[in-house]
C-alpha cells in the first residue's frame, strides 16, 4: 500500500471532473520529482514493511510499477502482489531515472519484466486506457489478471459510472485471483 501525502496539485480537467482538485506523488515530466517519489516509497517500505501488496490508482500505478522493477532488478524484497486501478502511466526505467531522465518501459522493448502477481482494472472509456494496457503488458501474463470495465477513469463501485453489481463482482474476481496467485 502506498501511504504518503501527495504534494503536487494535479490538473483533472481532461477527465471531466469539473472543478475537482486532485493531488499527485510527483510532478509530471519532472525526473527529480519522480526520483524523489521512488526513493520515498522505497524508504517507506524498508522502514515500515514488509507489506503483502501494493494498491495504486492513476499516476501512482506508474510509480508503483517503477518501484517493483527497481526492487526486482536489485533482488530486494518487495510485495507479494499488486492491484492497479486506471493506470495513467507505465513504469519508468528506474536505472535511467537515477540518471535524471524519465524513460518508460514499453512492453514491446522490455517484455514482461514484472514477475509479481498483478491485477489491472481500468475502464474502456478511460482517456488513459492505452497507458493502463501498456503497463499491464510489462507484467508477467502467467500471474496477471485483467478486467476492463465499461467505465472511465475510476475505481468501480458505488458512485462511479461502473457501479453495477456485475462490474464490481468481476473487478473483485480479478483481485481475488491475484491474491490467490501470490500465496502459491
Amino acid at each position: 500500500m502506498i501511504i504518503a501525502t501527495p504534494t503536487f496539485v494535479l490538473d483533472l480537467s481532461s477527465l471531466g471532473a469539473g472543478n475537482d482538485q486532485g493531488f499527485s506523488y510527483f510532478k509530471e515530466n519532472d525526473a527529480p520529482s519522480a526520483l524523489a517519489a521512488l526513493v520515498n516509497l522505497d524508504s517507506y517500505f524498508d522502514s515500515e514493511g514488509p507489506f503483502d501488496g501494493i494498491i495504486a490508482f492513476s499516476q501512482s500505478v506508474g510509480l508503483a510499477g517503477t518501484w517493483l522493477v527497481h526492487r526486482q532488478r536489485r533482488q530486494l524484497p518487495s510485495v507479494r502482489c499488486g492491484v492497479f486501478f486506471s493506470g495513467a502511466a507505465t513504469a519508468l526505467d528506474p536505472d535511467i531515472l537515477h540518471d535524471g531522465r524519465m524513460v518508460p518501459l514499453p512492453s514491446d522493448r522490455v517484455g514482461q519484466v514484472i514477475d509479481t502477481p498483478t491485477a489491472h482494472i481500468y475502464g474502456s472509456g478511460d482517456s488513459y486506457a492505452a497507458a493502463a494496457k501498456e503497463f499491464s503488458g510489462i507484467c508477467n501474463s502467467a500471474v496477471r489478471s485483467m478486467y476492463i470495465h465499461p467505465g472511465r477513469h475510476e475505481v468501480p463501485g458505488s458512485g462511479s459510472g461502473s457501479s453495477t453489481k456485475d462490474v464490481v463482482h468481476l473487478s473483485v474476481n480479478a483481485i481475488r485471483r491475484t491474491i490467490s496467485l501470490s500465496t502459491e
